[in-house]
């Protein structure tokens, strides 16, 4: 089986969304992943092509590259909890589920749990059907550990313990396969097609990812 701690960075760089111009590249990625490859939002909706909304300003964003080309591929973002005791925000997961519908669930705090949100690969980060390099492939099959390895340093940087998400059924299958477990918070809900609410305590997610992939969890354990 391939090195995918050592082949890994040859194809892919995670960045940390820094400057307002990184910003837009995610927004950009997201347009692209969005509105025009899978056509899950109107495109008209965003004139300068760039797919956002109002909880941008609360979040901190990561880029996927695709060394090749340096084109951006993917991104996803950690919308940072509230932890001003006046300002209780919901998260958006919940703007969409229910209101509190994580206040119950085992490790679940407020102040200290996050978002990961605008999950998104384009077309040119998947696996190419027609390629005779199998170590290529297999790097590539692996291009969302790059968004997770920003997450979670970002998560580190930002004192983040418990992620929660809403992700569709695909999404998740691919998590898995990584190690990335999440447990199921209520019913699917709705939401551009069915999304299931999601959230695992951050360190006991690693330390599964640990157990199952030691080789995933080398890779996004790695400082950036």
């Amino acid at each position: 089986m391939p090195d995918l701690v050592e082949l890994y960075p040859l194809i892919f760089e995670t960045r940390l969304v820094r400057t307002p111009q990184q910003l837009v590249a995610a927004q950009e990625v997201r347009y692209r992943a969005y509105c025009e490859e899978r056509r899950l939002m109107d495109a008209a909706q965003f004139p300068e092509q760039r797919e956002n909304d109002v909880d941008d300003a609360r979040s901190v964003h990561v880029l996927l590259v695709l060394l090749p080309t340096g084109s951006v591929v993917g991104t996803v973002r950690l919308v940072l909890p509230a932890r001003e005791a006046s300002a209780r925000l919901l998260l958006p997961v919940e703007r969409v589920a229910a209101p509190g519908c994580f206040e119950s669930v085992p490790g679940f705090d407020r102040e200290s749990s996050a978002e990961v949100s605008r999950l998104c690969l384009t077309r040119e980060a998947a696996p190419s059907r027609k390629s005779d390099d199998t170590e290529l492939r297999y790097v590539q099959r692996h291009a969302m550990v790059g968004l997770v390895r920003g997450l979670v340093s970002l998560s580190r940087e930002h004192g983040v313990e418990g992620w929660c998400a809403m992700t569709a059924p695909v999404t998740r299958r691919r998590l898995t396969w990584l190690g990335i477990h999440f447990a199921s918070v209520g019913e699917p809900i709705e939401h551009y097609g069915p999304k299931q609410p999601l959230f695992s305590p951050f360190e006991a997610l690693l330390e599964t990812v640990r157990k199952e992939r030691p080789d995933v969890w080398e890779l996004i354990t790695l400082p950036l």
